[in-house]
C-alpha cells in the first residue's frame, strides 16, 4: 500500500492510500478537481499514463508520455511527480479517455 499526502496552503491536507503512488495521485486529483485545483506534475498530464509493469514493480513512480498512433519508448518515460507545464495537465477523466483512445489506436495499427 502506498500513501500520498498533498498539503495546500489555505486548504489543508489531502491524503490517499492506494495500491501505488499513481493511483494515490488520481484519488487526490479527483478531490481537488471540483475545487478548480490541478497538480502540475507528469502524472497529471492528459497524455501520460503508467505501464502495468511500472505500477506493479515501480510503485507508480514513473509514467509514459503517450503519443497517439505510436508505441512508447524509453525516451517517453518520466517521473510521475516531476513538474509539468500547466497546459499539458488534464482532468482524471481526460487522462483516462486519452489512454483508452491511445490503446485503441495502437491496437488498430497492429
Amino acid at each position: 500500500m502506498a500513501t500520498l499526502l498533498v498539503s495546500i496552503d489555505g486548504l489543508g491536507e489531502f491524503s490517499s492510500s492506494e495500491s501505488d503512488l499513481f493511483e494515490c495521485l488520481v484519488s487526490v486529483r479527483r478531490r481537488l478537481e471540483p475545487l478548480g485545483i490541478r497538480i502540475c506534475c507528469n502524472g497529471a498530464r492528459r497524455d501520460a499514463y503508467p505501464s502495468r509493469m511500472n505500477r506493479d514493480m515501480g510503485g507508480g513512480l514513473k509514467v509514459q508520455v503517450r503519443r497517439m498512433g505510436r508505441p512508447t519508448t524509453l525516451n517517453d518515460v518520466k517521473e510521475t511527480f516531476a513538474p509539468a507545464d500547466a497546459a499539458d495537465i488534464g482532468t482524471v477523466e481526460e487522462q483516462e479517455t486519452y489512454y483508452g483512445d491511445w490503446l485503441r489506436v495502437l491496437r488498430s495499427l497492429a
